[in-house]
């Protein structure tokens, strides 16, 4: 990281603590940092079980806010409003958030059927007036107004199954900011993982249908259309560009070509686990379009010499499990999968489409521990491995990585956060340290900052200009 950019980057959040810290009074009600339960540690008892159907249905509220409120007809209706302030110190500084976020539910029932419905509406000042003078016009309309349908479903019991129809959340791993499990949930990737996974994750429409019996839970899947993962557009802070510039050529990149909305594009899926003595135990196969975007190439030579790029999604396969259990209030969690039919990025010109099939192995391996009712510690590692590698890929045979979460509530209104997530392979990382305030029941501060360090073609590294300081008001009711 640049010294000057990281000196400006640290007086503003030093600032701002400090002007906060000063004028802060006691809040009512101690939760989460993330306000996520998928990345709480799990009770000691069992380890926690991160299906969607198990979750609260009010994904939208903070933990202690109010709950919603029920009119005459039994619809209970929740939300937040949220205004987030992000000042981006690359070169050269800007304003790379002056967002207004959105977000409203409304759930009931009819006899025994269950509904919820939702939404969110994002304005950003960022990407209007001041906004002009950085990002391109692709960027702008990308990002200055949005609106995404959240959940959207209803439940029906049929039989001994639970059925739900629509557009849901689809959670199948319980790793910190790590999606290996979660083969299903497509991302939004805007804003890299520095947000709350309720707005990483995005929803997807898709049937589903569970059953409980005694320890063992099945579950049948189906995408009928599926949602990808939202990168932007090219030119905004966290576009995860392919490769590195070719020299002696233009470096363009195609729109986005998505699968068309059928059923031969969508996905399909089972799993089935235990819970027991407290083992948590899954196993599970999914087929279906990639969530992710693999980057073919072209190269052309008039007018000029150039590689092409186009976002695409690669027909894959995947077999996984994960598996959980508590020893002594540690709790010890893994996950692995294994995909065939992905695609990875090659730099060498001697090649038609630039990339090399390869089937990847994924394992992670985490501890969550609690020494006390006032911190959390979260260790994970990584490894990926390629059984077709070439040398001229960006990463590794064998790619490792690790991260490491502490979670300090220090008072009844305050809780520190700092997570650092590095590459074993090179000197890379990201470090997030934060600081939430609650205020009261239905208010929440949040302050942080987001520091990338490493080579421009790294996972972190190509970020390393994008270190940014942050300030988010939210009211949730």
């Amino acid at each position: 990281m640049q010294c000057k950019h990281n000196k400006t980057l640290i007086a503003v959040v030093i600032s701002t603590l400090g002007v906060l810290a000063a004028s802060s009074t006691a809040a009512q009600t101690r939760g989460s940092l993330f306000d996520d339960d998928d990345i709480k540690p799990p009770a000691k008892t069992e380890p926690a079980k991160t299906d969607a159907k198990s979750a609260p249905d009010d994904d939208l509220g903070l933990p202690g806010l109010r709950p919603g409120k029920t009119g005459e007809a039994g619809v209970r209706f929740s939300g937040n409003v949220e205004l987030g302030m992000y000042r981006t110190v690359g070169e050269p500084d800007h304003w790379s958030h002056e967002r207004i976020r959105t977000s409203l539910n409304a759930q009931g029932s009819n006899g025994g059927l269950k509904w919820k419905v939702g939404g969110r509406l994002d304005a950003d000042g960022a990407f209007v007036g001041r906004g002009n003078r950085y990002y391109n016009a692709d960027v702008r309309d990308n990002q200055r107004l949005g609106f995404e349908l959240r959940e959207n479903y209803i439940d029906k019991s049929v039989g001994s199954w639970e059925m739900r129809l629509g557009k849901q959340n689809v959670v199948w791993g319980e790793m910190v900011g790590v999606f290996v499990a979660d083969v299903v949930s497509p991302r939004d990737l805007r804003d890299f993982l520095s947000t709350d996974l309720e707005n990483v994750r995005r929803t997807t429409w898709a049937a589903r249908f569970e059953k409980f019996s005694g320890d063992w839970h099945s579950e049948l899947l189906w995408v009928p259309v599926q949602t990808y993962d939202n990168i932007g557009k090219p030119g905004t802070d966290f576009y995860p560009y392919p490769a590195p510039v070719t020299p002696g050529y233009a470096y363009l990149i195609d729109p986005e070509q998505k699968p068309k909305n059928d059923f031969s594009n969508g996905g399909f899926g089972a799993r089935t686990g235990f819970l027991k003595d407290g083992w948590d135990v899954s196993a599970f196969y999914y087929a279906s379009r990639d969530v992710a975007q693999t980057f073919e190439r072209r190269i052309v030579t008039t007018p000029v010499a150039a590689t092409i790029y186009t976002p695409v999604h690669d027909r894959i396969r995947q077999f996984g499990g994960t598996v959980a259990k508590d020893v002594g209030g540690l709790v010890f969690k893994g996950e692995a999968v294994v995909t065939s039919g992905r695609r990875f990025v090659m730099t060498r010109l001697d090649d038609d489409d630039g990339l090399q099939p390869s089937r990847s192995v994924d394992l992670i391996l985490g501890l969550d521990y609690t020494p006390s009712a006032d911190w959390r510690l979260n260790f994970q590692v990584l490894d990926r491995s390629l059984t077709n590698h070439d040398a001229s890929m960006l990463v590794d045979k064998h790619e490792q990585g690790g991260s490491v979460l502490t979670t300090w509530n220090f008072s009844s209104a305050w809780e520190a956060q700092l997570l650092w997530a590095t590459s074993f392979n090179r000197s890379e990382g990201w470090i997030n340290p934060g600081l939430t305030w609650k205020m009261s029941p239905g208010w929440r501060l949040r302050m942080g900052a987001d520091f990338f360090y490493g080579p421009s073609t790294g996972s972190y590294g190509q970020y390393d200009n994008q270190d940014r300081a942050y300030v988010e008001v939210r009211y949730g009711f």
